[in-house]
């Protein structure tokens, strides 16, 4: 019987920006995509300097005052295109309304690899505080998915155990990572699989 369900924020609660809205966004500010903060916003995953975001060795506001002065850009542009990439209207609202409805049913959480300003924001946007139990940013922690230290940290925080919680995401290292500890995973691909997964585990339909 499960007791505790743990969300990853970007790419399954919050629509992420996609590789082609990317390329256009640089297109837009001139920017070549050999520049080297390019490189890090189209593939993340292969990058040293997103690593260090994700572990907080480096601020988010750190990071982007560097990248609009490397870029030659007004300080004011950078900040409307990030404040554009976690406003409210890109929440996954079929994934956030599934969430609000498990309160009172299970214990809920976040858990995302995030950097060090993303806490204000996923509070800013939709007030999750009062939805989850707690959330377990990688930058504060020090630790990011799939390192096992941070399921421990979430599994602590929440009082939760390993083979009672469902944990979803959108990256599948991340997912067997999970499942590596006894935690029981769904792989976020779409919302209508997801909620059918999820309706499965937790309630038996489908």
């Amino acid at each position: 019987m499960f007791e505790t369900v743990i969300f990853d924020f970007g790419g399954v609660l919050l629509l992420q920006p996609t590789g082609a809205e990317i390329v256009a966004w640089l297109g837009q500010l001139g920017v070549p995509l050999e520049d080297p903060v390019a490189k890090t916003l189209l593939n993340p995953s292969e990058s040293a300097l997103f690593w260090d975001l994700m572990r907080g060795r480096v601020s988010e506001r750190h990071f982007w005052e560097e990248t609009a002065r490397a870029w030659k850009l007004p300080p004011e542009i950078v900040e409307a295109g990030l404040s554009q990439i976690s406003a409210p209207v890109n929440l996954n609202r079929p994934l956030v309304d599934y969430l609000e409805g498990l309160q009172g049913k299970f214990t809920l959480g976040i858990l995302s690899n995030a950097g060090d300003s993303t806490r204000q924001a996923v509070l800013n946007i939709n007030q999750f505080d009062r939805i989850v139990k707690d959330i377990i940013i990688s930058a504060e922690e020090g630790f990011v998915k799939p390192e096992p230290e941070i399921y421990q940290i979430a599994l602590k925080r929440l009082g939760a155990r390993a083979e009672s919680t469902v944990f979803v995401d959108d990256l599948p290292e991340n997912i067997a990572a999970a499942q590596a500890l006894g935690i029981t995973g769904v792989w976020h691909q779409d919302n209508a699989t997801t909620l059918r997964q999820l309706d499965q585990l937790l309630f038996g339909e489908g």
